[in-house]
């Protein structure tokens, strides 16, 4: 039983599991001096066995803000479904200012972030106020204003949305979660998707919940760091929605589009910088059974999240009320963290420059001919090989002692190599083709 101070809000796999629980829910209470009234749901059924005096009439308007002016949420009994109440939302419809921007963005209230991808985008235009140094009673640059009355324009048309309440989980269904995180320059976010498999095979995929920030601006951060950071996002919405629902028993799967932060926290914490080890480490700690997969950035609906769409794009954009379309195979091989690679050359720095020892990778045949062409004494060069692998074998934890005449072979062979190099490879190859043979 889910209860919020006065209401209750609760729901069973079947009709008859739903009256006995009520049955059992009202002696409770009436035990105790409390009447429950005001009963609702969407199966005629179950309201056929309260009586009419005890039952609520119409939708329910569920109250997550006391102010009027915020946009309330409405659930549809009829259609068992959530919806936006667009009606009470007053935006003022003078000249917009920075102050009115703040007052009318931050009417559209929305708890679970269901319309994360619509406020993202006051979000980003108010921080872009911040940045222009705007003040508060001044009036909105050109570029502020036309996206901001595309906005209002737009805002009757979150009244067409609809979240269905139930999301087709039974004691029979394979039930998992999937979270998807992404950032952008602007912002990061995550989203959360719940998805079943009833006893015939059908497949569903519905959206839970959704989290967003903006980005920083006093400290930039690079764009693989706000990707660690929506990966942490991430893990503390599924954490919590774990905790809220009671979820714990359902398999979980994280998705990123970043190579580089999968190379992160397939990695130790201690390897890192302190800013990635700390993040790495809340990660695990907040899912440590979870796999983590890569995504393509076109599939990534957390990607929409973190730029920011209007509302009518909103309204029936299947990616973010169903996800991926991988979601919905019926026999998916998703592949885990440890069958992925860092693959260009620009990821492998970012990789490395968050690390605490800095890795150089440099050719060691380059080096030695760079010796040999800067240094024109024989014995003095026969010196340096004889030190260098002194160093190396000290390194290796190799006791055995290096004289001169080990360092003339390994000249020897380092110009051999640089000279009669084609010649080599086609005598090992000849070796080689003799062994197999």
């Amino acid at each position: 039983m889910d209860f919020y101070v006065d209401d209750l809000l609760n729901g069973r796999d079947s009709i008859e599991e739903n009256l006995s629980a009520l049955r059992e829910l009202m002696i409770i209470t009436k035990e105790g001096g409390f009447n429950l009234r005001k009963w609702s749901s969407y199966h005629e059924e179950i309201l056929k066995n309260i009586p009419t005096e005890l039952q609520g009439a119409g939708n329910v308007h569920i109250k997550l803000n006391e102010c009027i002016k915020t946009l309330g949420i409405l659930y549809n009994p009829k259609e068992d479904t959530f919806e936006f109440d667009v009606d009470k939302l007053q935006i003022a419809t003078g000249q917009s200012t920075k102050r009115s921007l703040l007052a009318d963005s931050s009417k559209l209230f929305d708890p679970v972030g269901w319309l994360a991808p619509i406020t993202i985008s006051t979000k980003i235009l108010m921080q872009e106020t911040w940045t222009s140094g705007i003040g508060w009673d001044e009036q909105l640059t050109e570029k502020i204003n036309a996206k901001w009355l595309k906005y209002k324009n737009e805002m009757n048309a979150i009244g067409d949305i609809k979240i269905p309440r139930w999301v087709n989980t039974t004691k029979l269904s394979q039930k998992e979660l999937h979270g998807f995180s992404d950032a952008s320059e602007y912002a990061y976010a995550a989203a959360v998707y719940c998805r079943t498999t009833d006893e015939a095979g059908r497949i569903t995929t519905c959206l839970l919940m959704a989290k967003t920030r903006v980005a920083p601006i006093k400290i930039k951060l690079s764009i693989p760091r706000l990707e660690l950071n929506a990966a942490l996002l991430l893990a503390k919405l599924m954490r919590h929605i774990q905790l809220a629902m009671r979820l714990s028993n359902y398999r979980t799967y994280a998705w990123t589009d970043s190579m580089i932060v999968l190379g992160w926290i397939k990695g130790e914490p201690n390897r890192f910088k302190t800013f990635v080890a700390n993040r790495i480490s809340a990660i695990k700690e907040n899912l440590p059974s979870t796999t983590w997969h890569h995504i393509r950035s076109q599939e990534n609906p957390a990607d929409i999240a973190s730029r920011g769409i209007t509302p009518r794009e909103l309204v029936n954009h299947h990616l973010w009320w169903h996800g991926p379309s991988l979601l919905h195979c019926m026999s998916p091989r998703w592949k885990s963290i440890d069958e992925f690679s860092l693959g260009t050359e620009v990821e492998q720095q970012q990789y490395l420059h968050e690390t605490k020892e800095k890795i150089v990778l440099v050719n060691k045949d380059t080096i030695w001919k760079g010796l040999f062409q800067k240094i024109s004494s024989y014995d003095k060069l026969k010196r340096i090989v004889t030190n260098c692998a002194k160093f190396i074998n000290h390194a290796a934890r190799n006791i055995s002692k290096f004289k001169g005449v080990q360092a003339e072979i390994i000249i020897f062979k380092l110009c051999q190599k640089d000279e009669f190099n084609k010649e080599i490879e086609y005598i090992f190859e000849k070796v080689k083709e003799t062994r197999q043979s």
